[in-house]
């Protein structure tokens, strides 16, 4: 019931988007039931955040009360506020068209995001890719510090998709300035 799959819209290194799910690593955000999305969250390099809840398929029967404890959702909840699984993946498909999103759990998110597309019956239009492929080695290095900073920084101590997909969102963009600036200063040597 967690996965945070930060994904991030890449264009030529113009406007960047986070997806998350929770997941049990904390990663991009999708929360799942039983390996089933639950939660959804994007991260916009504007600053807006777009979180939904996922009303589960009716075969979606299984429910983990220790993963509901640590996210804090409620099955009552997904049926009260979540969208229909069809709704989210029409939604995702309307703005990420042919876009690759970029996930740090996509070993966990990629499936995921699979079976919110095959349970709504469409097609996914974008694909998911590992963060890694846009990554230099020097952001990889400073991630983790970098993460902890953002964490300690923001305060945000509810763990939902759309909080995750910000955290990554704002380690990606100051772990990439860290680099660029570094290499500047090298430079200027």
């Amino acid at each position: 019931m967690r996965s945070r799959i930060q994904v991030e819209l890449r264009q030529p290194q113009v406007d960047r988007k986070y997806l998350t799910t929770p997941h049990p690593k904390n990663r991009l955000n999708l929360g799942w039931l039983n390996e089933k999305p639950i939660e959804i969250a994007i991260a916009h390099s504007s600053g807006e955040r777009f979180c939904t809840l996922i009303q589960p398929a009716s075969n979606w029967t299984y429910w983990d009360c220790d993963a509901e404890k640590v996210h804090h959702i409620s099955r009552e909840q997904l049926y009260e506020a979540g969208l229909p699984i069809r709704e989210v993946a029409m939604m995702l498909n309307k703005q990420f068209a042919g876009q690759t999103l970029y996930s740090d759990g996509w070993v966990v998110d990629k499936p995921w995001i699979a079976e919110l597309f095959y349970a709504a019956g469409i097609p996914m239009q974008f694909s998911v890719s590992p963060i890694e492929l846009i990554m230099d080695e020097a952001q990889m290095d400073c991630w983790d510090d970098i993460k902890k900073q953002v964490l300690n920084e923001k305060g945000l101590v509810r763990h939902r998709a759309s909080n995750d997909a910000y955290i990554i969102q704002e380690t990606f963009r100051r772990t990439a300035w860290l680099v660029k600036k570094l290499a500047r200063k090298a430079i200027n040597r």
